[in-house]
């Protein structure tokens, strides 16, 4: 008998297990702006619902204007441009934010197809995009005294799972910055060394290195004649765990990469937070140009029943404000 019930135990969980449901990650990553100091002009006052107007205002202004907004990727034919902006008005934390939603698409397009009933080819002008491209602003005020605040935006983006990251970022500061000229914050190098020293270690690095060139003696002589365009994009990925400090700071002031490749892209978690530090060598100006940026990443798991909700202002305030909070008693 005991063994029957055990039996009946078994197949009951392997039931449930088998059963379990489907689950998907809304992955939401927090950016600061550029600190901004008060300026006449920039905000009427020192508070939370004049940093909003100026946003409302700068939204308002690019509807009546309806200027072209678009960027290509170097050496890249598909570009993509800003169809349209729409905002909700909400508020977390009695903190009034906007929610923008951003319709946008990549064109120039040379080559791919869409298929439904029939096979469509693309061509140059034809559109592929999303209008549900969503990100969050959320104003601060850093300081004790009017004459010291400082600004800055907390900038949310909600890349749930029908988005690529790099092309819901690329949208993201396009908008930021031609809409609302507003900079994601490049942090300086020296003071994340200082942090990493007093951790001594770095528990996990990953590096990517990229290159792309155009040679034509790559291609047979024989097809030369015939040759509209040649190039060979390279990428190496190397990961690392436990690496001390003193290796790291060798590792990042090396620049003999650049001998093989262009980019350099080294990433690693600080705090809770991913720093991206990326090096790009300028031929042209024959210098490495560095950016480091630092950023909070958040995940939010959601179930099969969640999916026609997905698009829903409503349910993306509710996913993002906890990651806000989190994020905000982080940086107390």
């Amino acid at each position: 008998m005991a063994a029957i019930c055990y039996y009946k135990q078994v197949i009951a969980n392997i039931n449930r297990t088998s059963m379990k449901e489907k689950t998907y990650k809304i992955k939401i990553p927090v950016y600061s702006s550029e600190l901004l100091e008060q300026s006449k002009g920039l905000f009427e006052s020192h508070t939370y619902a004049d940093m909003i107007n100026f946003l409302d205002k700068k939204l308002v202004d690019f509807k009546e204007k309806k200027p072209k907004l678009s960027r290509k990727k170097r050496n890249k034919f598909k570009e993509v441009e800003i169809q349209n902006i729409e905002q909700t008005n909400c508020t977390i934390g009695n903190v009034p934010a906007r929610l923008l939603k951003i319709s946008a698409y990549n064109t120039n397009l040379i080559d791919g197809f869409v298929e439904t009933e029939t096979k469509i080819n693309l061509r140059r002008k034809d559109k592929l995009g999303s209008e549900t491209n969503f990100i969050l602003l959320y104003p601060t005020i850093i300081g004790l005294n009017s004459p010291n605040y400082q600004y800055q935006w907390k900038i949310l983006l909600y890349e749930d799972p029908t988005k690529e990251n790099s092309e819901l970022v690329s949208i993201s500061k396009l908008v930021l910055e031609k809409v609302f000229n507003i900079k994601i914050c490049n942090i300086k190098l020296d003071r994340v060394l200082k942090e990493l020293q007093e951790k001594k270690l770095i528990s996990e690095l990953s590096m990517q290195f990229i290159s792309l060139t155009y040679d034509e003696n790559e291609v047979d002589s024989y097809m030369k004649e015939y040759l509209v365009k040649s190039s060979l994009r390279k990428q190496k990925y190397e990961n690392f765990k436990n690496v001390p400090f003193k290796e790291f700071e060798k590792l990042i002031r090396d620049t003999e990469y650049k001998q093989d490749y262009q980019k350099r892209i080294v990433k690693f978690l600080l705090n809770k937070k991913e720093v991206k530090l990326t090096n790009e060598f300028e031929e042209a100006k024959d210098k490495i140009k560095e950016t480091v940026e630092e950023i909070f990443n958040s995940n939010v798991i959601i179930k099969e029943d969640d999916i026609d909700n997905l698009f829903k202002t409503d349910f993306i305030i509710e996913k993002m404000s906890p990651v806000l909070e989190e994020y905000l008693s982080e940086n107390e």
